[in-house]
């Protein structure tokens, strides 16, 4: 019986360790995101609607209030942080630095940060200074007109500098250090 209340012990404080980051990367997304009820298209020129939401799911909808985009989000968050464990880190992240992390998946996608070499050498050198450089360059996003992302003479695309992502990144360069 002592066995089996020492597991429910430690499989409770597991629960509460992904709580407070849950609870840290919830409030994160949802502040950088910003629920909108109504389907918009956003600066990347996709519809989307509730907490940055592109599935057709959800935009299909037109509208959403902000209990069921809570409840969505709450599930994003839960894959993003269980993302975010699969990482090639090395070092002890808080609660919040995981928070980071999850709203960097959340907007980029898993695929972008777990290969994002820079970041994680940054992250895994310990030096703070180095990962707030490296979030700062999370900054661009393709350029997109009429609904068409825009290409140069050559074909590559073009990508621009987004004062929200400026603003956005900058919010998580200050809670990585809290």
């Amino acid at each position: 019986m002592k066995k089996i209340m020492v597991a429910i012990v430690a499989m409770l404080a597991v629960v509460n360790v992904f709580a407070d980051a849950h609870d840290v990367a919830f409030d994160l997304i949802a502040r950088n995101e910003g629920y909108r009820a109504n389907a918009y298209i956003c600066t990347a020129g996709k519809l989307t609607i509730g907490y940055g939401f592109t599935s057709k799911q959800y935009t299909s909808k037109k509208f959403m209030s902000k209990d069921e985009a809570n409840k969505i989000l709450h599930t994003y968050v839960d894959a993003c942080l269980r993302s975010v464990n699969g990482l090639d880190i090395k070092v002890e992240l808080t609660d919040n630095q995981k928070a980071v992390l999850a709203d960097m998946i959340y907007h980029f996608g898993s695929g972008a940060i777990h290969n994002a070499n820079d970041l994680l050498n940054a992250i895994n050198s310990g030096n703070p200074d180095r990962v707030k450089a490296q979030l700062m360059r999370w900054v661009k996003q393709k350029k997109v007109v009429n609904g068409k992302v825009v290409r140069d003479s050559n074909g590559k695309i073009v990508y621009v500098t987004v004062s929200g992502l400026v603003n956005r990144q900058a919010r998580l360069c200050q809670l990585w250090s809290k």
